[in-house]
């Protein structure tokens, strides 16, 4: 029989799922039950609200979806692509899924939006989007995982790999750019992403085990910075605002660490996050996996040392959630991206070679679904205006692309 709850100052989902329950991986059940009270943000729990608890043994029926998003806007004065995805998908990262349905109204440049304009704002898709297709071998010599973003300036992936000479490589289209190295060289996988429209932020762990940033800012590449750290992984990075950047790795506990740039504060200095998480220490291998879809949100990946399963832990904007194991066998380092709010879809190698993935539809795990691809290497997962990409290593260390 179903129960109900008043909501307390303090609470998360994860934890009445864990007060009901005994299990706070079992939040989704409650959020479910009560999106009318949480709209689209699990992580709006206001004190003095009341939520059904439904019985896991008579579960009540599946409510309503709900409604979709608008399918026009006109432009007002000063508005751009960044602030009208962050309005209508909670994501100003998805700006150009407006532009590419608008490129014939909006012109070349999506810089330059004027007032007036009546674009279509699609709708983001809930089904999983799994790439298709034939693996393609794109060429070059690279010696480690690759990582990717899709800039809708060039409309083309980007992907960085580290090169056999241990130079910084940029593929795009069928070009390579050598982008150099720092000054004491670098080792392991690359970790980019795009923060506006104008901006691409690389980042290596430096063989002095420091994090080292290289950037695109519109007319050229800056850098190196050296951002220190004590990395014993490649870095990962991801972006919930123009003015935000999160990185994550391994340190030297097999613990995860993490700092942040902002426009306001600047850089941080590295933190420890053993003791962050209520699921308590999680040693992981290799690098984690972060992304976010929405502002103040970030949801975190990693491959658990000793049986290899993907492990999930959520910043919901206001503490850590997790450690949720999702089970498999990650045998390098996972990816991960996102294509809504709410929307996550995450890549791994397992034990035979191929890339596996798994995907949250907004309330619940899909099984592991084998993909038609072999790689040595992590996989990088890339979300573009006409899907999901995966890039990685081939077996003879060429770049491959699946979607």
């Amino acid at each position: 029989m179903a129960q109900t709850y008043v909501t307390q100052r303090g609470d998360t989902l994860w934890d009445i799922a864990e007060k009901f329950y005994e299990n706070g991986s079992l939040w989704h059940i409650i959020y479910e039950a009560n999106r009318t009270v949480f709209g689209d943000n699990p992580g709006n729990v206001f004190a003095g609200k009341t939520l059904t608890i439904p019985d896991l043994n008579n579960p009540p029926p599946a409510p309503p979806s709900p409604p979709g998003l608008p399918t026009t806007y006109t432009t007002k004065p000063n508005d751009t692509l960044w602030e009208l995805a962050e309005r209508f998908y909670q994501d100003g990262t998805k700006w150009y899924l407006i532009y590419e349905a608008n490129k014939g109204s909006i012109g070349s440049d999506p810089r330059k939006l004027p007032a007036g304009l009546n674009l279509t704002i699609p709708t983001l898709e809930t089904a999983p989007n799994q790439p298709s297709g034939d693996p393609q071998l794109l060429g070059g010599t690279i010696t480690d995982s690759p990582d990717g973003v899709y800039f809708p300036m060039t409309q083309q992936f980007h992907v960085y790999c580290r090169s056999t000479a241990g130079s910084l490589f940029q593929h795009f289209g069928t070009q390579w750019q050598d982008l150099g190295k720092p000054p004491v060289g670098f080792s392991n996988s690359p970790a980019a992403v795009v923060r506006d429209i104008n901006n691409i932020d690389v980042f290596v762990r430096g063989n002095d085990n420091n994090l080292y940033h290289i950037y695109w800012g519109g007319t050229g590449w800056y850098g190196w910075e050296n951002h220190g750290g004590g990395l014993q992984s490649s870095p990962t990075v991801c972006s919930w605002s123009q003015a935000r950047l999160d990185i994550f790795a391994r340190g030297g506990s097999n613990n995860l660490i993490h700092c942040w740039w902002d426009a306001n504060g600047g850089w941080s200095q590295w933190e420890d996050m053993t003791h962050t998480f209520p699921g308590g220490f999680q040693p992981i291998n290799f690098n984690p996996a972060a992304v976010s879809w929405g502002p103040n949100r970030i949801d975190i990946f990693a491959a658990r040392m000793g049986d290899g399963h993907l492990i999930h832990s959520w910043w919901d904007g206001t503490r850590w959630n997790g450690w949720e194991d999702l089970g498999g066998l990650i045998t390098e380092a996972p990816s991960v991206v996102s294509r809504g709010n709410g929307l996550l879809d995450v890549f791994g190698r397992g034990s035979d070679g191929a890339v596996y993935q798994i995907y949250w539809d907004g309330s619940r795990w899909s099984g592991w679904i084998r993909q038609n691809m072999i790689i040595a290497s992590a996989p990088a997962a890339v979300v573009g205006p006409q899907g999901t990409a995966v890039f990685a290593r081939s077996i003879d260390n060429q770049l491959q692309r699946l979607g």
